[in-house]
């Protein structure tokens, strides 16, 4: 079954935000010869990025970390259009250096509890 268009939002003149049926999301960076789109999950996770000439659609992009700092440059590129707060977090995300955690084991008194510690 085809996913179905809900909703689009244009954040400027060179961001759009296509919202679809299946909660999924893209991001299309419009340029003078080409666009460029960002095909985001429910979760935000980027899934894949392609770039549509007028000459056709380009094969998809499944690459995690090619994708994600591509969309972190566009970002920084079109930064003049407002794009929402929640993309804009995507963009600063440390998308290649993630944060490792630990589970430390604390004790006061009698009481033994759990936390995260972030390795660094």
């Amino acid at each position: 079954m085809k996913d179905h268009l809900v909703k689009t939002i244009y954040c400027g003149k060179h961001v759009r935000i296509h919202f679809y049926r299946s909660y999924q999301t893209q991001v299309v960076f419009v340029g003078q010869r080409c666009r460029m789109h960002f095909q985001f999950d429910k979760d935000d996770d980027l899934l894949y990025s392609f770039q549509t000439t007028p000459h056709g659609k380009g094969a998809p992009n499944k690459d995690k970390a090619s994708n994600w700092k591509s969309f972190k440059e566009y970002a920084a590129r079109h930064q003049n259009d407002p794009l929402p707060a929640r993309y804009k977090r995507l963009a600063r995300w440390r998308f290649d250096n993630l944060p490792r955690y630990r589970i430390v084991e604390d004790q006061i008194g009698c009481i033994v509890y759990f936390r995260k510690e972030e390795i660094k």
